[in-house]
């Protein structure tokens, strides 16, 4: 995980005329982040083909849902690989929705 991404990188000084700032990587530095490595799977929900990216993970579908660490949780609680865009959206709301209930359902019965 990149520990500097809330890092700047106007803020840190270069290492020298016509340098890229420290932040930047160095080209071996890039190869460990951005690979060939794309996989066809098929989503365990739908049973959808798909490509996943893991090698250049900021491409990927996946990359386009935006998740909180709690929907990933209850995703990974119920499926060990990835699942396609479609279905993490589904995912997603159906937790919404649970989460969502039980919230109604904890107000209902305090009353």
């Amino acid at each position: 995980m990149n520990e500097n991404k809330n890092t700047n990188c106007s803020q840190i000084p270069t290492r020298g005329e016509n340098q890229p700032p420290l932040c930047a990587p160095a080209p071996l530095q890039q190869s460990a982040y951005k690979t060939q490595k794309h996989e066809q799977k098929t989503c365990p929900h739908c049973n959808t083909n798909f490509e996943c990216k893991s090698g250049d993970i900021v491409n990927c579908q996946c990359e386009s849902v935006m998740l909180k660490q709690e929907h990933r949780d209850y995703i990974s609680s119920q499926y060990d690989d990835c699942l396609c865009a479609h279905c993490m959206r589904i995912m997603r709301s159906e937790y919404n929705v649970e989460k969502f209930n039980s919230q109604m359902q904890q107000l209902t019965l305090g009353k």
